[in-house]
């Protein structure tokens, strides 16, 4: 399903349609599947394909991060750090980012090595 989303969402073999690829990534979140999660929290963070609700976006990284997707992990640290449908709590976003880190996720790294989170 997500591949399937993917497609639809970058118009690879089919035309682009972002309602379909979100129809499908809705699909494969509820079905509990870790990157449709995160793939549909992505969307609604940017708006693309869905009206933008970070607070929708936020529950979804929750339920890709809580299965320990680095990604997720890293996209929920940036929304406690920057306070996009949270309120801001850098404690928080470390907290993300290291979980993401301690699976290599370089942007997580990048994020921690910033003197306001050194601070925290």
């Amino acid at each position: 399903l997500n591949a399937l989303a993917t497609c639809y969402f970058h118009g690879r073999g089919v035309k682009r349609d972002l309602k379909k690829a979100v129809e499908f990534w809705s699909l494969s979140a509820s079905q509990g599947n870790w990157n449709g999660q995160n793939d549909l929290g992505q969307r609604y963070l940017l708006g693309e394909g869905v009206q933008k609700d970070q607070k929708k976006a936020v529950e979804y990284f929750t339920k890709a991060a809580n299965q320990g997707h680095q990604y997720a992990q890293y996209s929920l640290g940036r929304c406690y750090a920057k306070g996009y449908g949270v309120v801001r709590d850098l404690k928080k976003a470390k907290e993300f980012y290291t979980m993401a880190a301690n699976q290599g996720n370089q942007p997580s790294v990048l994020a921690l090595s910033k003197k306001k989170m050194r601070k925290v």
